[in-house]
């Protein structure tokens, strides 16, 4: 009987190691992840502003005017703005059910 009850201490011990390794594993599979996106989101984010100056002055040049260009894709900027607004709560819910998707598999 003693060793039935060390067997299911040991097995309870176990599953707590194994339980533990893979909550590690996710901590760590997830934090790759986001390292790997931000890096990414840095990068195009950069591009995105050196193409939206390059853009604003090329209209500057196109219109002959100092402050034009930076007005038009300013403009373009909020109007893309005001499309992920209108589409918020579209967006939220892919974005949630992704997420439970990746956390139940």
């Amino acid at each position: 009987m003693e060793k039935l009850i060390e067997s299911i201490e040991e097995q309870a011990y176990l599953e707590r190691d194994i339980l533990k390794l893979k909550a590690v594993e996710f901590t760590a599979q997830t934090s790759k992840k986001i390292c790997y996106n931000l890096i990414i989101a840095m990068v195009l984010l950069f591009v995105l502003i050196t193409f939206s100056i390059g853009s604003a002055l090329w209209v500057n040049h196109k219109m002959q005017n100092d402050y034009v260009g930076f007005f038009i894709v300013s403009s373009c900027y909020i109007f893309i703005c005001f499309i992920l607004l209108f589409l918020r709560e579209t967006i939220q819910a892919k974005v949630k059910n992704n997420i439970i998707k990746h956390l139940l598999n």
